[in-house]
């Protein structure tokens, strides 16, 4: 079993690798031209180009952030005692789950909320968020001992943190200090999830992985912080790479009664980092000849009949109607890059509005707000090949 090379490995499709070709050329004998063409080009928010059209400076009322947490990580999993599978609810171990995480359950359901405010207009709420992110901060929250669950909250909170952050990121005003205190522990969390997802065999990678990839490559972006986004982007080409002929993951497949559920959750992360990507100039949705297609096909076909899940899976899906735009948020995103896709855009039109705590709250709201010039954003490849 070969384990995962560490943050320090470059691939050469790495993003480093490509935006040190980008800057390399000369502008000239100009001291201050040849600076410029040097300068680092600054990594690309999946929501670059947000505008808040008409802020309303009125004050709020800001409540106060939960408190931090800074125990232990180690929290039961709602599957416990369920078997290898792992596709049956213990109820009493998901009622403790619950009470335990709740810290981190209102940390990420109240950050969503003031970052959706702040895309509403509301420019207290953009603060409020920023003060409840640097209470944590301050705290060094999410940084204890954690056990498997306890690694799977980390990386979540993570990523609920640094999304809503790249929704307020340009809200004018913010205290300065503050947004470095945050950042600087988003970078300490988002070591830690690496640090606990780098020695993991690839055969045994799943959604968690995924997730840990998402989360990271946000506070990649919060942060600019290069090395973070190549970790990330290089779990999407390890994550990808599992992706079979049928459009499958084997690992999410496994999951037996639960598999359609656990493939629609993977697509989730998964195109949140090819979009990061694309955004900065490296189309990830074309990997491996559009791997990641063929699950969307798949996972598209799954939601309408999910007699292939049941029949590969050996057992009957305990989906019983059609997801809605939480589960589905992954076709906000996908629109977003390729949107000029019909099928696409009905897919759209049937699951809106897309919300998702973990990737950016309403993102129905967040790309209708979005100017469409993206200056290192590249058309993907993959547009043309979504249903072949």
């Amino acid at each position: 079993m070969n384990a995962m090379p560490s943050r320090k490995a470059m691939q050469a499709l790495s993003l480093s690798a490509l935006l040190a070709t980008a800057c390399s050329a000369t502008a000239g004998p100009s001291p201050e031209a040849l600076a410029e063409k040097t300068r680092p080009l600054l990594l690309a928010s999946p929501f670059a180009g947000l505008k808040v059209k008409s802020l309303d400076d009125r004050r709020m009322n800001c409540p106060a952030p939960p408190a931090p947490f800074t125990g232990p990580l180690d929290f039961p999993s709602k599957y416990e005692g369920s078997g290898k599978a792992r596709d049956v609810i213990n109820e009493d171990a998901e009622a403790r789950y619950k009470n335990l995480t709740r810290p981190m359950e209102e940390f990420e359901a109240g950050l969503t909320k003031l970052s959706d405010r702040y895309v509403h207009g509301q420019a207290a709420a953009a603060q409020c968020a920023l003060d409840w992110m640097q209470a944590w901060a301050k705290a060094d929250a999410l940084m204890g001992e954690a056990n498997m669950t306890g690694k799977a909250v980390r990386k979540w909170t993570l990523a609920a943190t640094a999304f809503s952050f790249l929704k307020i990121q340009d809200a004018p005003g913010l205290d300065t200090r503050k947004m470095q205190s945050v950042r600087d522990w988003m970078v300490r969390v988002a070591n830690t999830v690496i640090d606990e997802h780098n020695d993991i065999p690839q055969e045994k990678l799943n959604n968690h992985y995924y997730w840990a990839g998402a989360a990271v490559g946000a506070a990649a972006i919060a942060t600019q912080d290069r090395e973070l986004l190549d970790w990330a982007l290089d779990a999407y080409r390890t994550s990808v790479a599992a992706i079979d002929k049928d459009g499958v993951l084997p690992r999410e497949m496994a999951r037996r009664s639960r598999a359609l559920n656990y493939h629609i959750y993977a697509l989730q992360p998964l195109v949140m980092l090819a979009e990061i990507g694309r955004v900065n100039g490296v189309d990830l949705y074309a990997e491996r000849d559009c791997a990641i297609c063929r699950l969307i096909n798949r996972v598209a076909e799954g939601v309408r009949d999910p007699t292939f899940f049941a029949q590969r899976a050996g057992a009957r899906q305990v989906i019983e109607a059609n997801p809605d735009g939480r589960a589905m948020i992954w076709v906000a995103i996908l629109a977003r890059a390729c949107p000029d896709d019909e099928k696409l855009m009905k897919l759209k039109a049937a699951y809106q509005p897309f919300s998702g705590r973990r990737l950016g709250g309403n993102l129905t709201d967040v790309y209708e707000n979005i100017s469409k010039e993206l200056p290192n954003a590249v058309k993907s490849k993959a547009c043309s090949h979504l249903w072949r």
